[in-house]
Parts: structure tokens; C-alpha cells; sequence
């Protein structure tokens, strides 16, 4: 494994890309005058990092038994694809409302996957008892719809050879670092503001996957 500025360039432009759906749901949090406790937070980064720990691992675990040459092509045609996806996130989104019917009573559940659903569409959702206040148990559906781009993303660049340890630690402290800011950020705006800044995740991979060739 070979430390360059591209290297660490690498690992930023991953980490930036998966922090910033965080980012976006703690400032929406905030604008709504909802609280993220510290623990809620500390539950939430630690599901995305062990979900990102995972996929990097499968990744790894599968580009081990693939030529150097074709992992190059896998690695970039994962990460440009979720780039691209990430680009249309609204109108993702929005297919999925619409066809999710958002609007309908459903019975919480930790592993409901119309919930989680929910929540990636709309993150405030995750407030189910509308405390204004994020609980434990529901931090951790935040945290797997928060999760969905790791999956991949962490997939595909774990395929190439990436140091874990370098990802996750730099995950771990950069994702906690923005969601306290962009919570308290929010929470100074007296009126909701649709901040869709998703598009953003998308360019960032879709440089990485370029950088991966």
C-alpha cells in the first residue's frame, strides 16, 4: 500500500461524500428545532461507521480474488454509478415518496424497511413520537437510512486498496464533527430551509472513481 497525496485525496473525497447526507439531515433537525442528544449522535456514528467497516471489508475480501486489472474497472464503475445516482438524489427521492406513500400510518420498527425508506426521504421523519427530540431507538433508523450510501460506496472502494483504519477513524470524527455543527447551525435559522446539497456527494464520487483508474 503506497502513501500520496492522491492517496489521502482519496480517503477525503470518500469520507466527505458518505458525511455529507449527515449533514444535511442534522441541519434540517436543527432548523426544525429538533435535538440530536449526544449519545443519539454517538449511536448514529457508530452504526455508519460499523455498516462502512463492513462494506469495506466485503469489498476488500472480494477484490482479493479478482485481477489487479479488472478490479480497477469494478472499483470505478461502482463508485461512478452511485455518483451518479447520488447527482439525481432529488428526484430519486421523490420517486420514492411518491410510491412509498409517505403519508400513511405505519407501526415503528427497528429493520422496517418502509420506515428506513421514510427517513432517507425525509430524515426528520425519524421524530416518530414528535418529541423534538431524537431518541436512542430512533436514531438508530436514522442511522441505517444514513447508512444506504456506505453500503456501496464503501463496497466499491474497498475493493482497492484503501487502509481501514485511515477511513473509518477519519469517518468517525469528521461525520460526528458535522453533524454537531450543521444541528446547531440549523438551529439557528428561524424558519425550515430545503438545503438539497446531495448532488455535491455525487461529484465527489464520481472524482474518486476517476481517481481510482
Amino acid at each position: 500500500m503506497s502513501f500520496s497525496v492522491f492517496y489521502f485525496l482519496e480517503i477525503f473525497l470518500l469520507v466527505i461524500a458518505l458525511s455529507i447526507d449527515s449533514f444535511v439531515a442534522s441541519f434540517a433537525y436543527g432548523a426544525n428545532k429538533i435535538k440530536i442528544p449526544i449519545l443519539s449522535v454517538a449511536v448514529i456514528n457508530i452504526i455508519c461507521t460499523l455498516v462502512l467497516g463492513i462494506s469495506l471489508f466485503l469489498g476488500s475480501a472480494i477484490g482479493s480474488c479478482i485481477p489487479a486489472s479488472l478490479t480497477k474497472i469494478i472499483c470505478f464503475s461502482i463508485l461512478f454509478l452511485i455518483g451518479l445516482i447520488k447527482l439525481f438524489d432529488s428526484t430519486s427521492k421523490s420517486f420514492i415518496k411518491k410510491n412509498n406513500n409517505i403519508n400513511k400510518e405505519i407501526n415503528f420498527s427497528m429493520f422496517n424497511l418502509s420506515f428506513i425508506l421514510q427517513i432517507y426521504v425525509n430524515p426528520e421523519n425519524a421524530d416518530k413520537d414528535l418529541s423534538k427530540s431524537l431518541s436512542v431507538k430512533e436514531s438508530v433508523a436514522l442511522a441505517l437510512a444514513l447508512s444506504m450510501d456506505a453500503l456501496a460506496a464503501g463496497f466499491g472502494a474497498g475493493i482497492a486498496d484503501i487502509s481501514y483504519s485511515l477511513v473509518l477513524f477519519s469517518f468517525l470524527v469528521v461525520n460526528t464533527s458535522l453533524m454537531v455543527i450543521a444541528c446547531n447551525l440549523g438551529g439557528k435559522v428561524s424558519e425550515k430551509i430545503n438545503m438539497d446539497i446531495s448532488w455535491i456527494s455525487g461529484v465527489l464520487l464520481i472524482v474518486l472513481a476517476f481517481l481510482k483508474l
